[in-house]
């Protein structure tokens, strides 16, 4: 039988192959946590991009958000797609003399390098399995997945008979099963997309969106992610592993954790992509154990040099040793008084005063000593987290607003400067030729963002230009050349125009 005639029949078996893979991966991400395709390889490709490259693949793609949802949606569409060209690669070789052995030698070589390539990225875990046990069922899953596929086609286009399916009843039947594979894995692909994170990453609070309070209430509180869908914890699961270069490796529960000594740490948190007034920068009270106290019980060896910190998506963040030992470094586990909901990383993060948002790894699972220097999931890219360039911003007034001439208007905003707390803010009306110190409303630790606020009475009517510029804690003033967000964060003065009348 010509090849044409058999086409129609091994497209119908490939789509359903790859239909059920599809399905299994989707019912395996929502009832055990286990990455998807798409997830493993945008963890093992993404991080090895240079971070201009990087960036402009996201505008490319039309921005993170719409690049999050091409690659989860063009992920199961990927997996149809390669299971039709599963199909047609088998048709051609099942009718060879020892094609059969030629697909299974080519699909395990094929398994074995997807494997190899992907091994370092495995150990993900988006339910809190614990490292070793989550990268043997995220290699199983992967490897069940090409045998599905491979049984399947198989059992459809068994090797050295002649098949007709698409004009046969069989050939309905399984075109009808393949509409249900397709509608179930659409179900269940819908249903992940409802718990993405396609809704609040990138969420921010803009000046004047809403009045700015000293402790940020966690829904307000910013939040940014690599993942597609963040990990939704099993606590019963759940372990913090402290181990490597240690003399005394341990493990603790969820309970063991809040069991520890709790430190109460003001610190606020300001994403590294946050643009002088973008809005990336928030405050809170956090609750846990010093990451220092964990280390200690765990006696790191001479030769340490950084400390890992793993999170259950597979993210990885290092810190210098002595930065890690540093009193205010917390392993949270509540925030503002309640325990830490999962988008802010339940049930334990880190957080880490005076480096960017970055450093504070969430869905805390492992804190490894090691005695080489590494650089991490966004280090490799070239990112520089470990410093927070001062910054301050007025809330109050808007641009554009309509000031009486020789009454008194009310300034407000923010400043923060990484741990090196706020001395002084000081605000400008003409140009920086003139500074007018603003009051310190607020400051609740060195960690944390300081709230200030100014009665300026203008004098005459016209356009005007306020300036805001802060100091840190040892009266540096902040950085006036403007500089981009990429790859240490951003600088620059916040200006807003106003009109006085």
């Amino acid at each position: 039988m010509s090849l044409r005639r058999r086409l129609p029949g091994a497209l119908l078996a490939g789509l359903l192959a790859g239909t059920a893979v599809a399905l299994l991966e989707a019912v395996l991400r929502v009832t055990a946590g286990v990455s998807l395709p798409s997830e493993l390889i945008g963890d093992r490709f993404l991080p090895l991009l240079p971070v201009d490259t990087f960036l402009n693949l996201l505008a490319h793609m039309g921005g993170p958000i719409k690049a999050k949802e091409q690659a989860f949606w063009g992920g199961f569409a990927a997996v149809v797609a390669m299971g039709v060209a599963g199909g047609v690669a088998w048709e051609l070789l099942r009718g060879r003399r020892r094609g059969s052995r030629a697909a299974l030698a080519v699909l395990a070589l094929f398994t074995a390098a997807v494997l190899a390539v992907l091994w370092p990225v495995l150990v993900a875990s988006y339910i809190g399995v614990p490292a070793l046990p989550a990268t043997i069922v995220t290699a199983a899953a992967l490897v069940g997945e090409v045998a599905l596929a491979a049984a399947l086609l198989g059992r459809l286009r068994p090797a050295g008979r002649p098949v007709v399916v698409d004009t046969s009843r069989r050939g309905l039947l399984l075109g009808g099963a393949t509409i249900v594979g397709l509608a179930a894995t659409g179900g269940l692909a819908a249903r992940l997309n409802a718990n993405s994170t396609f809704g609040y990453d990138g969420m921010r609070l803009l000046p004047g969106q809403a009045a700015r309070q000293p402790i940020t209430p966690v829904g307000d509180f910013y939040t940014v992610t690599k993942n597609l869908i963040d990990p939704d914890i099993d606590a019963a699961l759940w372990r913090l592993e402290v181990a490597g270069a240690v003399d005394l490796p341990y493990t603790l529960t969820l309970d063991q954790l809040r069991a520890l000594t709790p430190m109460r740490q003001e610190t606020t948190l300001e994403c590294i992509s946050n643009g002088v007034a973008f809005g990336l920068l928030s405050n809170a009270i956090w609750n846990g154990p010093t990451l220092r106290s964990l280390l200690e019980r765990a006696q790191p060896r001479s030769s340490a040099r950084m400390v890992e910190l793993h999170g259950a998506d597979g993210y990885l963040y290092p810190l210098p040793l002595d930065r890690a030992l540093k009193d205010e470094v917390v392993v949270a586990h509540a925030m503002n008084g309640e325990p830490l909901v999962r988008r802010h990383g339940a049930p334990a993060r880190a957080v880490v005063p005076g480096a960017y948002g970055e450093a504070s790894a969430k869905w805390l699972t492992r804190i490894t000593v090691i005695d080489r220097d590494e650089e991490g999931y966004y280090g490799t890219q070239g990112w520089k987290a470990g410093y927070v360039h001062t910054t301050s911003v007025i809330d109050q007034p808007r641009p554009d607003a309509v000031l009486p001439a020789g009454a008194a208007a009310l300034l407000r905003g923010v400043a923060f400067a990484g741990d090196r707390g706020v001395s002084a803010v000081e605000v400008s009306a003409d140009g920086g030729r003139s500074w007018t110190p603003a009051r310190i409303e607020y400051a609740g630790s060195p960690t944390a963002w300081a709230l200030w606020s100014l009665l300026w009475t203008p004098a005459s009517a016209g356009p005007t230009t306020l300036t805001v510029r802060a100091r840190d804690g040892g009266g540096t003033p902040q950085e006036s050349a403007v500089q981009g967000f990429a790859p240490s964060g951003a600088t620059g003065l916040h200006q807003v125009e106003v009109r006085v009348a």
